[in-house]
C-alpha cells in the first residue's frame, strides 16, 4: 500500500510539473496577445497594411487591424496594431524606421529617426518578443568570454537573459558576475561552447524584455496593473533583495606575468551539513553521496584553478587550458579508479585530494582540440559545485555516468551545432591497468535554437572497463526556457555493460527539473527523478563502514525541493529538502537506506559556496 502511495506522489509531482509549464506558457501568451504596444505615433496608426518595422533594438511585425477584435474603419491610438517579434536579419538595421521600409510616406514623417522618443513612450512593461530576450543584430548569440565551465554540452540551470528586476538592481550583467556562481545571474539555455573553449565571435550582450507579469518598478498605467503590482511585490517581499548589493564579484589577483598572458587564477570553497529523520546508526545518508555523512559538517570542496580560455572569434589561432586541484570529502568521489590520486596513498578517511582536471586546448578558428584529463561531458549535472541547483546529486549522476577521461577531443562549432569526437583511456580511468591499452569513444552533438529558448544535447562514452568488460553510456539533455523567469530541463541516461561472471547489466533513468527565478537573489528548483539498477550493478553506499552495500535490483526514486539565494555576487546558498524511496525486483538482505533497515528516507541539507 505504501508503495502504491509512494508512485503515485511520483507521478502527481511529474503532473503538477507539466501543468506550471503549460499554465505559464498560456499566460505568456495571452498576455502578449491582449495587450497592445503603448505610445505608437497615431500616424503609424493610420496604415493598418504597414509591413516590418525597426523601432530601436527592438524588432516587431504589425498585424492588420482589421484581424484584431472590436476593430471597423479607420483606426486610432488605441486601435493600434498589435506588434509582434520577427527575426532581426529582415528588420533594418537604423535609428528608428526606414523611409523605404514603410509603404506610406507620410509614416515616416511621423517617426522620429531616433528611437528615444518611442522608448519615452511605450509601456515599460510590455512584451514584444515571443521569446525571453531580444537580439542586438542578426548574428548568434554568443556568450561572454569569461563563463568558465568543464564540460562540453549543457550548463547547469540557466536563464536567456536577465530580467528587468535584475538590471534595476543591478545594472546591466559583467563577464564575472556570470562566472562559476551561475545561479545569482542565469545565462543561456546551453550556456558557451565548452567545447570550443570560447573562441568564437565577441560576446554580445541580451536585450531583456520586460516581463509583463512582474509589476511594481514603474508607473502603472491602469488600476488593474497597479493592483498586480501590489499583490506580487507582497508576495515576495519575504525574499528580500538589497538593490544596492555590489554588482561585481570579488576576484584573486592572478600574478601580473600570468595574468597578461590571458590566465586566470581563482577558485571557491564549499560546505554544508545534512540530516536525516531516521537517524542512521553508521551515520551515512545511505546510498547518497557526495554529502553522504548525516549530522556531519562537511568542507565538500576546497578548489583552485588556474585558466587560460581560447578566444580566436572565430578567426586564428589561439591556445589555452586549465587545471584544478580539488580538496575536500567531494574528492574521493571524483579520483580516477586506477592510477593518478589512487598512487599518492591518502590515507585520511573523507578528506582527499583529487587532480581531476590538467588539459590543454588548441584552437583554431572554430576548431577546438582539447588533450588532457578533464571532466566528462555526459550528463547533466557536474562535480563542481557552481555548476549545479541542488545540495545533493540524482541518481543518474552518481551512479549512471562517468566522472573524469583521460584522452583528445576534437569539437567543432557550425552555427546552431556543435559536433564532437575524440579518444578516451576509459571512464574515470588514468593509467592502463590491464596491460591491454584499450581506446574508446568519446563524442556527441548539441543543438540550440536561433532565439536560445531550446537545446537538446547527445554524448556518449563507449570504451573497456576492464579486461573482456565493455561498457557504454550516453545521456540525452533537454533545456526549455519558458521564460524569462521560469525553465524546465529533462535528462535521460542510458548505461550497459557485459563481464564474464555476471553478463550484460543495463541501468537507466530519467530526471527533471524545474527552476524559477523570484528575483535577482532568489530562485527555486524542482527535482524529480526515476532511476533503475536493472541487474544491481551500479548503487551501493560507498565509504568506510556504509551498510548499504547492496546489490539493490530495483528502482529508486526521488524528489528535491530547494532554494538558492545570493546574497552577493561571491556567495550562493543552497537549502534543500529530498525523499528518497526505494522498490525492490527481489527481496534484498539490507535496504538503502537507515544503515540497512528501511526503504525510504527524509533528508534536509544546506551548503554554501564561495567563490573567489
Amino acid at each position: 500500500m505504501l508503495n502504491t502511495i509512494r508512485n503515485y506522489l511520483f507521478v502527481a509531482a511529474l503532473v503538477a510539473m507539466g501543468i506550471i509549464l503549460l499554465f505559464q506558457e498560456l499566460r505568456d501568451r495571452r498576455t502578449k496577445s491582449r495587450q497592445p504596444i503603448q505610445g505608437i505615433p497615431p500616424s503609424l496608426a493610420a496604415d493598418t497594411k504597414s509591413p516590418t518595422l525597426a523601432l530601436g533594438s527592438f524588432g516587431v511585425r504589425s498585424s492588420p487591424t482589421g484581424n484584431q477584435p472590436g476593430s471597423a474603419g479607420a483606426t486610432t491610438q488605441t486601435d493600434a496594431p498589435r506588434l509582434e517579434s520577427t527575426p532581426h536579419s529582415v528588420l533594418p538595421r537604423i535609428e528608428g524606421v526606414a523611409s523605404n521600409s514603410l509603404r506610406n510616406p507620410q509614416q515616416t514623417l511621423a517617426i522620429d529617426s531616433s528611437s528615444a522618443e518611442y522608448t519615452q513612450n511605450r509601456d515599460v512593461h510590455e512584451t514584444v518578443t515571443s521569446g525571453s530576450f531580444d537580439l542586438l543584430d542578426s548574428q548568434p548569440v554568443q556568450q561572454p568570454n569569461s563563463v568558465r565551465q568543464t564540460g562540453f554540452w549543457l550548463d547547469p540551470p540557466a536563464f536567456s537573459a536577465p530580467s528587468e528586476e535584475d538590471l534595476q538592481a543591478n545594472g546591466p550583467p559583467t563577464d564575472q558576475e556570470i562566472g562559476d556562481i551561475s545561479h545569482a545571474m542565469f545565462l543561456a539555455a546551453t550556456g558557451p561552447d565548452r567545447t570550443a573553449g570560447d573562441n568564437q565571435r565577441e560576446p554580445r550582450l541580451l536585450t531583456p524584455v520586460p516581463d509583463p507579469n512582474v509589476q511594481g518598478h514603474a508607473t502603472q498605467t491602469s488600476s488593474k496593473k497597479q493592483t498586480g503590482s501590489i499583490a506580487t511585490c507582497r508576495s515576495f517581499n519575504f525574499l528580500y533583495c538589497d538593490p544596492c548589493r555590489p554588482k561585481d564579484p570579488w576576484k584573486l589577483p592572478t600574478p601580473h606575468f600570468l595574468a597578461c598572458r590571458g590566465w586566470e587564477f581563482g577558485g571557491w570553497i564549499s560546505g554544508g551539513a545534512s540530516v536525516v529523520a531516521n537517524n542512521p546508526a553508521d551515520n551515512y545518508n545511505g546510498v547518497v553521496t557526495f554529502n553522504d555523512r548525516d549530522r556531519e559538517f562537511q568542507m565538500n570542496q576546497l578548489n583552485f584553478y588556474l585558466e587560460k580560455v581560447t578566444r580566436t572569434n572565430g578567426c586564428g589561432w589561439d591556445w589555452g587550458g586549465r587545471v584544478d586541484v580539488l580538496y575536500g570529502t567531494d574528492a574521493r568521489f571524483t579520483q580516477a579508479i586506477d592510477g593518478l590520486e589512487s598512487d599518492w596513498n591518502q590515507t585520511e578517511r573523507f578528506y582527499q585530494v583529487a587532480l581531476p582536471q590538467f588539459y590543454l586546448d588548441l584552437a583554431y578558428n572554430d576548431w577546438l582540440l582539447r588533450a588532457g584529463h578533464f571532466y566528462s561531458p555526459v550528463g547533466y549535472e557536474a562535480v563542481p559545485v557552481t555548476q549545479n541547483f541542488f545540495y545533493s546529486h540524482s541518481y543518474s549522476h552518481q551512479y549512471g555516468q562517468p566522472f573524469t577521461h583521460t584522452g583528445l577531443l576534437l569539437s567543432r562549432k557550425l552555427n546552431q551545432w556543435v559536433f564532437t569526437a575524440g579518444l578516451q583511456r576509459g571512464n574515470d580511468q588514468f593509467d592502463d591497468t590491464d596491460g591491454r591499452d584499450a581506446i574508446g569513444f568519446l563524442g556527441g552533438i548539441r543543438w540550440t535554437s536561433y532565439d536560445e529558448r531550446f537545446a537538446v544535447a547527445f554524448a556518449i562514452s563507449a570504451d573497456e572497463q576492464g579486461i573482456d568488460r565493455p561498457i557504454t553510456i550516453y545521456s540525452l539533455v533537454g533545456t526549455w526556457n519558458v521564460s524569462s523567469r521560469l525553465q524546465y530541463v529533462i535528462e535521460h541516461t542510458y548505461g550497459e555493460s557485459e563481464d564474464v561472471q555476471i553478463g550484460k547489466s543495463q541501468w537507466y533513468g530519467l530526471s527533471n527539473y524545474l527552476y524559477y527565478k523570484i528575483n535577482p537573489c532568489w530562485q527555486t528548483g524542482l527535482r524529480v527523478e526515476w532511476f533503475r539498477d536493472e541487474d544491481g550493478v551500479r548503487v551501493a553506499g560507498v565509504g568506510d563502514g556504509n551498510r548499504a552495500i547492496g546489490p539493490y535490483l530495483g528502482d529508486f526514486y526521488e524528489i528535491s525541493l530547494g532554494l538558492n539565494w545570493s546574497p552577493h555576487p561571491n556567495l550562493r546558498v543552497r537549502p534543500e529538502v529530498r525523499w528518497d524511496w526505494f522498490d525492490e525486483n527481489r527481496p534484498v538482505a539490507l535496504y538503502p537506506y537507515d544503515a540497512g533497515d528501511r526503504d525510504d528516507q527524509f533528508l534536509f541539507g544546506c551548503d554554501f559556496i564561495l567563490t573567489f
